[in-house]
């Protein structure tokens, strides 16, 4: 007989097994996370088949402002560009000349992208606007020669692209039910901090540690604390958790009850409105697919954009995550913190206070992942056990293998 969870009784008839018993009960093969064969088969059947977010349209503003990235798992690197029509496009950043690439990673602002190997130029929108000596070419047809385009489209001011010839589908088609959920959500908001790490583990143990609550009273005891375990809820069970095809969304508790800590309290006194926990009388105003239960005691959803990207949502501000994988055992966790534009002094030293909490409760959940990836390719247990709360880390493992296998039916 199993023992019983005193502290937790809402846990005991285990309702999310009920719920999506696709998903399994048992125990969870940690294969896919130290296959180096498995990351092939996510690079070739996934990453290079999805829409994948790579910015936020407020990085690049303005005409001739551009974003370059070197992406591991797509073997590429993309330039995303502000056009003189003011439009978003994405390219290879490579010419297409001798392939030599073009940029180097960062971003900037300029008239043209040129070459340095052999100048040639090119406009804003891809076209080759100059070479030397064409006339030595055979058979060229300039323009059948400007760098070789990507697939671009925007939801919300986030940035997605698809490497395929011919996307599968539209981005609004790929993100399903999720695409309209966040309404108008994001205007408004400013980058307030930003952190990027490199950790020796597996992308999806990095999304792991992302998407489940039932580590907080532990792990974050020193940053969250009471903030998201009260009496009514001990150990940090989720509100609700609902999966959207390939997508998910997880609402967290916030205790009634905390009692905010002294700096909490400086940052929030002269606030226009308060950021962390989240507020009451700040709710009702969010849109209906956020807290989408419409909890007063609640701090901030969890969504999972499939395959990589997370958004965290919050009353007064969102954390955007990247989990980039660049390695069978290698992830890059780009971290960007937005709070809302401050209109007083109290509202700037109140989202310092968010972004540097807030980045705090990811450093230590960071510090579990290489520890975790050791542990797995230890070889001592070929697979980890899951309670109910973790449903999350079942659904990502899950239709990351769907996905897979259906691409490889599709097109081997």
């Amino acid at each position: 007989m199993e023992p019983l969870n005193i502290a937790a009784p809402s846990n005991l008839d285990r309702k999310y097994a009920r719920k999506y018993p696709e998903l399994g009960a048992g125990r969870l093969p940690v294969d896919d996370c130290i296959s180096q064969e498995y990351y092939g088969l996510e690079k070739k059947y996934l990453f290079k088949r999805s829409w994948i977010c790579v910015a936020r349209h407020t990085e690049i503003p303005n005409v001739g402002d551009y974003l370059v990235k070197d992406i591991a798992v797509l073997d590429t690197s993309v330039t995303v560009v502000r056009g003189r029509d003011k439009k978003l496009r994405a390219f290879h950043n490579y010419c297409p000349h001798r392939l030599n690439k073009i940029n180097k990673p960062g971003r900037g602002n300029c008239k043209a992208f040129i070459c340095r190997f052999h100048g040639w130029t090119f406009d804003l929108d891809g076209r080759l606007a100059h070479l030397d000596n064409e006339h030595l070419f055979a058979d060229f047809q300039r323009e059948k020669n400007g760098l070789h385009s990507i697939h671009l489209e925007e939801w919300e001011g986030f940035v997605f692209i698809n490497i395929e010839d011919k996307p599968q589908e539209t981005l609004k088609e790929w993100m399903g039910p999720m695409y309209d959920r966040f309404s108008g959500y994001f205007d408004g908001y400013k980058l307030t901090g930003h952190l990027s790490v490199e950790m020796a583990c597996n992308w999806k143990l990095s999304i792991d540690s992302q998407t489940e609550a039932y580590h907080a009273p532990n792990l974050h005891a020193r940053t969250l604390g009471e903030a998201v375990s009260g009496k009514e809820n001990p150990t940090s069970l989720f509100h609700s958790i609902d999966f959207h095809g390939r997508h998910m969304t997880a609402a967290t508790y916030a205790n009634p009850g905390y009692i905010p800590t002294p700096s909490e309290i400086i940052a929030g006194t002269n606030a226009s409105r308060t950021l962390y926990p989240a507020s009451a009388e700040t709710l009702d105003k969010l849109p209906e697919g956020i807290n989408s239960g419409r909890h007063r005691d609640w701090i901030f959803d969890l969504d999972l954009v499939f395959p990589n990207f997370g958004i965290f949502p919050s009353s007064g501000y969102f954390i955007a995550q990247w989990f980039w994988p660049e390695g069978v055992n290698k992830t890059r966790l780009d971290v960007m913190v937005y709070t809302y534009e401050p209109t007083t002094i109290g509202d700037v030293i109140a989202a310092e206070n968010t972004h540097v909490h807030m980045l705090d409760v990811l450093r230590e959940d960071f510090s579990t992942l290489e520890g975790t990836q050791e542990g797995m390719e230890s070889g001592v247990q070929p697979a980890i056990l899951l309670c109910d709360e973790e449903v999350t880390v079942r659904h990502t493992h899950y239709v990351v293998d769907q996905y897979i296998r259906a691409q490889r039916a599709l097109r081997p």
